[in-house]
């Protein structure tokens, strides 16, 4: 089980203590939320490709697409 900052509780229904560097997920917590956002996107470019950023990046309905 993992709590976030809010309280909130995410319990997973399979968990695997061999997850591949490649499966994690990339925290930009020290970046400014704008910052964040744009290594977020870059990151999904990287891994899913620019077309995935760009539907992800209009699904949030920001601007730099």
């Amino acid at each position: 089980m993992i709590e976030t900052r809010s309280g909130i509780r995410i319990v997973p229904d399979q968990t695997s203590g061999d997850a591949a560097k490649d499966d994690r997920v990339e925290v930009f917590g020290d970046l400014p939320p704008a910052k964040a956002l744009d290594a977020t996107l870059s990151s999904i470019a990287t891994r899913y490709g620019p077309r995935t950023r760009y539907v992800v990046a209009m699904q949030l309905e920001y601007p730099k697409l």
